[in-house]
């Protein structure tokens, strides 16, 4: 027997065979050709076949064997494979209704081992390997089920470390709070050191201090001299028009009571008012006229057409206090209206008013005498029905009367006594002396009309002034002239001299007006016109050339003769006028006489020769000083801008109204330089006028002093020269400016306006011509010393504002842009320091450039700084990066880290964030180390590394700093701009952290400050304003930040174009507006964010880490609800930001909250995962565990793992997060997001790129 066949027998019976049937028989030795230790398996499944009780045929068909087969494997012919060994084993337990016997299982295999290892050894060896790899699987796969227990277990231990950290930070949190209240105690301590050392600094800082008390003193009294002044000013304006508002308020409340009634009339009495046009104002008098004599209250209106009121409108206007009398005859000329509009005007009212319209026609369409104007509007009128038209062309008198009684219904009512007035268009009885109508006059309407009313409606002068005219004992005496008829003594403004302006209590007084104006503006024309064109209503009209005292003596003699009066003597005269003017007449028989003085310069030498009471006396002249000889004065302005146009087209029609404008704008206006321009054969010339050359020689010939003052008035903006910062400068000869001053305007060369000389542009030019290099750098010099002496040296102090904005016109005019001197320089600087503080940056980048390009110091380290600021205040970060990147000449250092400091700040704007903070540190330090830790500047550039903190993602450091920075500023200036600045940082910083609640109070607080100190409308109070909205929009209050922050974009969007802070507020719209219940009320959200997005990328250069958030932004809010659609931007976007700013930096962070979320929307869950939990433990380390951005990424990153299945996990996340959220941030968009089932999302939101430091 072999080896092997030994090793399977065994002495007594196996284990095994207690599970087998008994052998039949006595086994026999292996047979011949079969190997024993095949047989002994053969042996062994014989047994175990004999169990089934079935034959070798049928369990073939069942394993899909053959008989034979089966027969082979049974009687060892063939050792059995293990696949059949098993199925025996499988069907033996089957049979036996037991599970396998692992012993016999084992047995059975060994044997079938031997066997097959005799008999087949390759097949032996495959089969042994498959065994080793299947028991190697087996092993796997318990080394698998452990290895998920064992993670499971991991998972579980990592859920407690969770929350157990979770504790442990809020017992960490509960200690730094103690630790806090500790430190408080501390700082206490450290609080009475610093004061101490603050002590010591004030003490050094004392004289510094006591200079700003200086300046603000110094402001403040320049403030108090400027409101004597003005006071002053007023005061003398006050004197000057009282009596002209007298007239006015005579004259207006006639208008008045035509428009809005004053009061019902007596009963039985009818009230009428006269509507007008200009060239129909004789006719609106005659009417009013006679309507009184009828016994009706009457008034005059020369039409003046409100815009946006319709004919129907005006007329029911005046109906509601009377009934409206239209003079039909040039009603083009009242205004806009057209003859159609007209008529239809007359049609509504004669439907809605029966009766009540009266329409009167006084001249046929070519009869001559009318007034020249458009067309009447008779032919378009007809006779609507319920209006009364009165057709009074060509009728006399006479009859124009009685078809106006008739049209009135007053002929049962006695006129008044006496005869009927003449037309207007009538001759008067006495006409001497005028010259011919100009064909070409233009407009002056109501220059016209003020000048009828004031001859015809004022009242006497009041009591105590002085009055002119003529004294039949003043021409007794002589002092009007002596016996041989050559010129008396001058007679003196005395009231004892003067003659007397009543005649008794049945003579009307005399009524003297003066119309005044500069040289060649058409007092003359105006006078001509009036005398034309109000004839009829005078019985004599009697011109006089008053140049001399001689041709006015002749003239009155004249006058005297047409009036019935004797031929006189020389010398006798005026007696002889006086007595025809006093001549006893009833009434109404008293003559209506009008005398024009035309050219009447002398006032001291004319005024004793005027006429006395009954006689209405108009004059022209140059000269103001008629004023003291109770004349009224009446200005002659020069044209307004249609006015010009009108009196260009009519010389050459052709001119585009570019030319007009240009040509009207270059002679100011002016009609006697406009008429002599369009005369020549060049109308670009220089204009010339005699008469303006002429008064300018009297002038300087008897005030020297005026010449310079002329000349200075070109070294001003618009020839405004503010006299009060002349008075401190002494003048070159002897006199006063305000002596010269009211000479100029004695003689209509200039005019006072609150204590400012405002002259002509031809009188600046006429008084520059022929002046020498010396004489303009006069003027120069004394025009820098006035306005570096008028600096208050204050720029930052808003009262003193309206000071710097009137320094800032005069500075290039004046020439302190080319001086080099220091205060000149010092006065630039505090004038770009305005600009900077009162947000006018454009006016200060151009005045930077003309500073540059006038003062060799072009390379000024504060000029630069300036305008580097101002450039990035309005957008132009290219140009400013490209100015600082020339730098200066000096060394570095040399500027006190001023352009340093600047091209920090322009690094920062340009989003090179590590470049900006490595600058802005260099900065301090230089300005710490010559200026001191209080200095303003040196505030500045520690506020500066604040923002480049902020911009870095260092929060906490950005907070630690804006906290030192405001209590140093609250110490030195607490109400000044540059603490309410950094009072408005502090709070932003506050807001970043997630303290809401302070940054609310804080930012409002700032609001407040910044309203009271600069105004609702400067930019860095709409920029607080904005800071408010997104105060209020963190803290829950979504409707109120919404409206907020709309009302700050209708305002941004007034400010110049290029500024920041627009594009913060239209990007803040896109995302908080579609929150709110009622919306923004102002532009969509995503119009609001593209509009967004295309500023920030024509400012910003490529790559900018704001345009990656910005486009974020924009991609949310395009996608709404559906977050996968806005993922290829998320991903880009937030490749961009790890790029620039790595994936700890808080912006990063937060769009990774968006991003995470549109992950999980598209189906990437383990994208999702990973990302939000990465996130989430980079906000742990640089934010804290509590911070609002860091909870959310939490609830992200939980919602991630429970849709991975995780969901143990999950709730050990976010339970601990949402207490929080609840707890902390109840009403904050992402807690009521997530409270709501709602996935939520982080905007961007850029830091401020305005108002740098």
């Amino acid at each position: 027997m072999t080896e092997g066949a030994a090793s399977g027998v065994a002495d007594g019976e196996p284990d095994w065979e207690a599970a087998l049937p008994p052998e039949r028989g006595k086994s026999a030795s292996a047979p011949e050709g079969v190997h024993p230790d095949a047989w002994h398996c053969a042996l062994l499944l014989r047994r175990l076949f004999a169990a089934l009780d079935t034959t070798m045929e049928a369990y073939g068909r069942r394993k899909s064997l053959h008989k034979s087969t089966v027969s082979r494997y049974l009687s060892g012919a063939q050792a059995a494979p293990v696949e059949f060994v098993e199925h025996l084993l499988a069907a033996h337990a089957e049979a036996a209704h037991s599970a396998p016997d692992p012993r016999l299982r084992a047995e059975v295999l060994r044997r079938q081992e031997l066997a097959m290892r005799a008999t087949n050894r390759q097949r032996w060896e495959t089969e042994h390997l498959k065994g080793k790899w299947q028991a190697e699987h087996h092993r796997r796969e318990q080394a698998e089920r452990q290895a998920v227990t064992a993670r499971r277990e991991r998972d579980a231990a990592l859920e407690r470390l969770a929350a157990l950290r979770f504790e442990h930070d809020t017992l960490e949190e509960k200690a730094s709070r103690l630790a806090l209240e500790n430190g408080d105690l501390l700082r206490r301590a450290e609080a009475l050191e610093r004061d101490r050392a603050a002590a010591e600094r004030r003490a050094e800082d004392g004289e510094q201090r006591r200079r700003h008390l200086a300046e603000r003193l110094e402001a403040a009294e320049v403030a108090r001299e400027r409101a004597v002044a003005d006071q002053e000013a007023a005061v003398a304006a006050v004197r000057r028009e009282a009596a002209v508002l007298l007239r006015q308020a005579r004259r207006e409340s006639a208008v008045s009571r035509s428009r809005y009634g004053a009061g019902p009339p007596p009963d039985g009495v009818r009230r009428y008012h006269v509507l007008f046009a200009g060239p129909d104002a004789p006719w609106g008098a005659w009417l009013t006229g006679r309507l009184r004599a009828y016994g009706a209250d009457a008034s005059a209106e020369l039409l003046t057409p409100v815009p946006g009121e319709s004919v129907a409108e005006l007329l029911a206007a005046r109906l509601r206090t009377g009934d409206p009398v239209v003079v039909s005859g040039c009603l083009g000329a009242a205004g806009r209206y057209t003859a159609a509009e007209w008529a239809e005007g007359f049609r509504l009212t004669g439907e809605h008013h029966p009766g009540r319209l009266t329409v009167v026609t006084p001249y046929g369409s070519g009869e001559s005498g009318g007034p020249r104007g458009p067309g009447d509007v008779r032919a378009a009128a007809g006779t609507p029905h319920g209006v009364t038209a009165v057709d009074l062309s060509g009728a006399g008198v006479v009859a124009a009367d009685r078809r106006l009684r008739l049209a009135t219904g007053t002929t049962t009512v006695p006129a008044a006594p006496g005869p009927v007035e003449a037309l207007p268009t009538d001759l008067p009885e006495v006409w001497g002396g005028v010259g011919h109508r100009d064909d070409r006059f233009t407009g002056r309407d109501e220059l016209l009309w003020t000048i009828h009313q004031e001859l015809t409606d004022d009242p006497p002068p009041p009591p105590g002034v002085p009055t002119t005219g003529t004294a039949a004992a003043g021409a007794e005496t002589g002092n009007a002239g002596r016996a041989d008829g050559s010129p008396g003594t001058p007679a003196t403004p005395d009231s004892s001299n003067l003659p007397e302006t009543s005649g008794g209590p049945d003579v009307p007084p005399a009524v003297v007006r003066v119309l005044v104006g500069l040289p060649g503006v058409g007092k003359s024309a105006a006078a001509v016109e009036y005398v034309h064109r109000f004839k009829g209503l005078y019985d004599v009209v009697w011109w006089v050339d008053a140049r001399s005292q001689d041709s006015v003596r002749a003239e009155l003699a004249r006058l005297g003769e047409e009036l019935g009066g004797a031929r006189t003597e020389p010398g006798a005269e005026l007696a002889a006028l006086y007595t025809a003017v006093r001549s006893p007449r009833a009434p109404a028989d008293r003559r209506r006489i009008l005398l024009v003085l035309d050219g009447a310069e002398e006032p001291a030498v004319l005024a004793p020769l005027l006429p006395g009471p009954a006689v209405r006396v108009l004059i022209t002249s140059q000269n103001r000083a008629w004023e003291r000889y109770a004349a009224e004065l009446i200005d002659v302005p020069c044209f307004v801008w249609a006015e010009s146009l009108t009196c260009v087209t009519r010389f050459d029609p052709g001119r585009g109204l570019r030319g007009d404008r240009e040509l009207a704008r270059r002679v100011g206006d002016h009609p006697g330089a406009l008429v002599q321009a369009m005369t020549r054969r060049h109308p670009g010339d220089e204009v010339r006028l005699p008469s303006l050359t002429d008064a300018l020689g009297r002038l300087h010939a008897r005030v020297p002093q005026a010449r310079l003052l002329l000349r200075l008035s070109d070294r001003f903006a618009e020839g405004e020269v503010p006299l009060r910062w002349l008075r401190p400068l002494p003048t070159p000869d002897d006199g006063t400016w305000d002596a010269a001053a009211h000479a100029l305007v004695e003689a209509s060369l200039a005019r006072i306006e609150a204590d400012t000389l405002r002259v002509h542009p031809l009188v600046r030019r006429a008084a520059l011509r022929g002046a020498h290099d010396g004489h303009r750098a006069e003027a120069a010099a004394l025009a820098v010393q006035a306005l570096t002496t008028a600096d208050p040296r204050l720029p930052e102090a808003p009262a003193l504002w309206p000071r710097y904005g009137e320094l800032l016109r005069h500075l290039r005019p004046s020439g302190v842009l080319e001086s080099d001197a220091p205060d000149a320089r010092r006065l630039v600087r505090n004038c770009l320091a305005f600009c900077r503080w009162s947000g006018a940056h454009h006016q200060g980048l151009e005045l930077t450039s003309r500073a540059r390009a006038g003062t060799t110091a072009a390379l000024d380290p504060e000029l630069l700084e300036v305008r580097a600021r101002l450039l990035r205040e309005t957008g132009r970060l290219p140009e400013a990066a490209r100015l600082l990147d020339r730098g200066t000449d000096g060394a570095p250092g040399a500027d006190g880290g001023l352009v340093t400091g600047a091209r920090a700040a322009t690094l920062l704007c340009r989003g090179r964030y590590a470049e900006a903070d490595e600058h802005a540190r260099t900065a301090y330090e230089e300005r710490l180390s010559t200026s001191g830790p209080d200095a303003p500047v040196t505030l500045r550039a520690r506020a500066l590394l604040a923002e480049c903190a902020r911009a870095c993602g260092r929060w906490e450091e950005a907070l630690e700093i804006g906290t030192e920075v405001l209590a140093r500023c609250d110490t030195l200036t607490p109400w000044s701009p540059q603490t309410l600045f950094a009072r408005s940082r502090h709070a932003l910083d506050l807001r970043l952290l997630g303290r809401y609640g302070e940054a609310d109070d804080e930012q409002t607080a700032a609001l407040q400050g910044l309203r009271a100190v600069l105004g609702p409308r400067h930019p860095q109070t709409l920029a607080a304003e904005y800071e408010v909205a997104l105060c209020r929009w963190h803290t829950g209050h979504v409707d109120e930040a919404a409206a907020r922050l709309d009302r700050v974009r209708r305002a941004v969007l007034r400010l110049p174009e290029g500024n920041p802070l627009a594009l913060h507020v239209l990007s803040a719209c896109s995302w908080v507006a579609p929150h709110a219940r009622a919306g923004g009320g102002g532009d969509p959200a995503d119009i609001s964010g593209r509009r967004a997005l295309d500023g920030y990328r024509a400012m910003l250069p490529e790559g900018h880490p704001y345009l990656f958030g910005i486009e974020a932004n924009a991609a949310l809010a395009a996608a709404g609800t559906d977050l996968e659609r806005a993922r290829p931007v998320l991903e880009a976007s937030w490749r961009g930001f790890s790029a620039r700013l790595g994936q700890a930096h808080p912006w990063t962070l937060g769009l990774a909250v968006a991003l995470s979320a549109s992950r999980h929307a598209d189906g990437d869950t383990d994208g999702a995962a990973e990302l939000s939990g990465a996130a989430r433990e980079r906000a742990d380390a640089v934010l804290r565990s509590r911070h609002p951005l860091t909870l959310l990424l939490t609830v992200a990153h939980a919602a991630d793992l429970r849709a991975l299945g995780r969901t143990g996990r999950a709730d050990a996340f976010d339970g601990p997060a949402l207490r929080e959220l609840r707890r902390s941030y109840a009403d904050h968009p992402g807690t009521v997001a997530v409270t709501e089932g709602r996935r939520p999302v982080w905007e961007f939101e850029p830091v401020p790129l305005h108002g740098l430091p």
